[in-house]
């Protein structure tokens, strides 16, 4: 299996340039395991008893700490990349064993800034927590923050534990492939993708197949085909070469007995969306949802301090319904309280109460004024809007939110009119209920 060029034609040694992998590139650390040569590395893997191994694990604390050989400013566990990610990706190449080049790939083509750190694998000839190797590494971060790595992973991991450097290194320049080079790739590509080997495909395109919302400042765009029920993201494989190269096994699609729910909500710009979710077979949302009774409230609604507001939220997170009207009529009477109780989490609260058939009417009048009133208020980072959407998003609100803009009239308008307004110029957002069925 052969190294690539940039252009994805085959490396040739002494002519092809590129920063490829070196020892230089490898820490090993554990009993015995300081000096081992990583061409001659065995089988490794993503850390077993994980996440125990990180606070139990006397080698991995002494590779990750402040002193450490591989010094850790953020540690995560990285997924494969979804659907709402490969948007911004739609059509790359990716190149096995070579990270730096995939990053800047992709940062040159959808703006998303470059990570620096290490990949940690576990090696399995030895015995749990006991023996690690660090890669040298690169990957992206979007601008939420979340981390996305592109480049292939072994075939049998479907994640990674990503370090973030403390003290990055400057990237390696590129220098024409020698034989150690070959020799080294040729190792790690036999360990991490024997399919590929076998299979003698050219490498990985990054497809995705959900179409983004369309509309509004920031919006996606994508040439990939609309997709069916039950369809997943794929990494397209390039057709087979006279060299064999490398290939990644496309994801299963899952199937089952489902029913599909619809509803038009409207943009913030106006722009109608066609609402749609796939659900498990139940009884219609109308007979499941409860209609919520306004409770009385005293008129005179006073500004409350940030103590005050984190209790109330409190308070909706453990499904008191009458928090929700007290947040509802506090809100209608002040936006500053609007401003305290989003900035006190109440936008990651509130999606429990929409799984809740008996709180979920209450719920969605509190969103759909939150995530309104949200538009007019300035924050840092360019307006309260985008705190209401990523907090909202990072609690699982987007699927029930879709569920109920197919429930009984008054919901369904509210949902509709919550969506689009925590859509509202967020790329990721729009993604985030493209997946969940908001567009079909």
């Amino acid at each position: 299996m052969a190294l690539l060029a940039a252009d994805g034609s085959p490396a040739v040694i002494g002519e092809t340039t590129g920063r490829w992998l070196e020892r230089t590139d490898f820490v090993f650390c554990g009993d015995d395991h300081q000096d081992d040569d990583v061409r001659e590395i065995g089988p490794h893997t993503f850390p077993r008893d994980w996440p125990d191994v990180y606070d139990e694990s006397h080698a991995l604390r002494a590779l990750l700490r402040r002193k450490g050989p591989c010094a850790a400013k953020r540690v995560s566990v990285v997924p494969d990349p979804e659907e709402e990610h490969l948007f911004l990706v739609d059509g790359l190449r990716m190149h096995y064993l070579m990270s730096l080049l995939n990053a800047e790939a992709v940062r040159d083509h959808s703006g998303l800034d470059i990570v620096q750190g290490w990949a940690i694998y576990d090696l399995i000839e030895d015995v749990t927590g006991a023996a690690f190797v660090a890669e040298r590494y690169w990957w992206n971060t979007t601008a939420d923050g979340t981390w996305v790595d592109f480049t292939p992973r072994p075939e049998h991991l479907q994640q990674l534990l990503l370090v973030e450097a403390f003290t990055p290194c400057p990237a390696a320049q590129a220098v024409p492939l020698t034989a150690e080079h070959e020799a080294l790739a040729g190792r790690l590509l036999g360990l991490r993708f024997p399919k590929a080997r076998r299979a003698g495909r050219r490498g990985v395109i990054l497809k995705a197949k959900v179409p983004p919302l369309g509309g509004g400042d920031g919006a996606l765009s994508s040439t990939a085909p609309a997709r069916s029920p039950g369809e997943t993201l794929a990494q397209t494989q390039e057709p087979a070469c006279k060299e064999p190269t490398s290939l990644l096994e496309p994801a299963a699609e899952a199937t089952g007995s489902r029913s599909t729910a619809a509803a038009s909500p409207t943009s913030p710009q106006g722009t109608s969306m066609s609402a749609s979710v796939e659900m498990p077979r139940t009884a219609s949302p109308s007979a499941e949802m409860a209609p919520a009774a306004r409770r009385p409230f005293p008129s005179a609604v006073r500004v409350m301090d940030g103590e005050e507001a984190k209790s109330l939220v409190k308070r909706v997170r453990q499904g008191d319904h009458t928090a929700l009207d007290e947040a509802l009529q506090r809100v209608e009477a002040s936006t500053e309280i609007c401003d305290r109780l989003v900035m006190a989490g109440i936008c990651a609260a509130i999606p429990g109460q929409l799984r809740n058939s008996s709180s979920a009417l209450a719920a969605l009048r509190l969103l759909a004024l939150v995530s309104r009133l949200s538009l007019t208020i300035a924050a840092p980072g360019g307006g309260l809007y985008r705190q209401v959407a990523e907090t909202f998003v990072k609690a699982d609100g987007i699927q029930p939110l879709v569920y109920l803009a197919s429930a009984e009239v008054e919901a369904a308008s509210l949902a509709a009119e919550a969506l689009g307004h925590i859509c509202f110029r967020s790329p990721f957002t729009q993604a985030k209920a493209a997946k969940a069925g908001a567009i079909r």
